[in-house]
């Protein structure tokens, strides 16, 4: 899945590796800081279809795509969620430690 915003007013999407770039594009493309900051973050699927963070963790995990989650919101798919990563909340995590 590749990150995306939609910005609701536009219907406009953006997509990057990560949500920061989708951010960049927004602005770089002349969104403002307040309707960049209110988009809805989500993902594109294989079928070009926009989802927010709680589909796509849905479909990630029945896709085996989970690599380690990274951050605190596990029913949220965040981007580093389906690529390898080294951070010490990863760490804790695969040895089913506490964080």
């Amino acid at each position: 899945m590749l990150a995306a915003i939609r910005i609701d007013e536009t219907g406009q999407i953006f997509t990057g590796s990560y949500h920061g770039q989708c951010f960049t594009a927004a602005r770089d493309s002349g969104a403002d800081r307040t309707t960049t900051l209110k988009a809805l973050q989500g993902f594109i699927t294989s079928s070009a279809r926009f989802v927010d963070r709680y589909e796509a963790m849905t479909i990630a995990r029945a896709a085996g795509q989970i690599k380690g989650i990274c951050h605190l919101n596990e029913e949220e798919l965040d981007s580093s969620d389906c690529r390898k990563c080294n951070c010490s909340r990863c760490e804790k995590v695969r040895e089913n430690k506490e964080c």
